[in-house]
């Protein structure tokens, strides 16, 4: 009988890194919007929102890296 536990965990991985890779798209939007709206919206809470989407983007990629080499 074959051990079908190898193909599952490749299945798996696979899952995830495609999830990721989603979720980095998200957040290249996410930092494509917020730029937008900082150059059409004056306000004093540009810089916060704009360093946020940076950092969620520097998390997207960890989340990427992580799923490929851990995973």
């Amino acid at each position: 009988m074959p051990d079908f536990s190898a193909y599952i965990l490749l299945f798996q991985k696979i899952v995830f890194v495609i999830g990721a890779l989603i979720y980095l798209v998200f957040a290249i939007i996410i930092v494509r919007q917020v730029t937008t709206m900082t150059k059409n919206v004056n306000d004093s809470f540009n810089p916060f929102l704009i360093i946020f989407s940076y950092l969620h983007l520097i998390f997207a990629i960890f989340l990427v890296l992580l799923t490929l080499f851990v995973l």
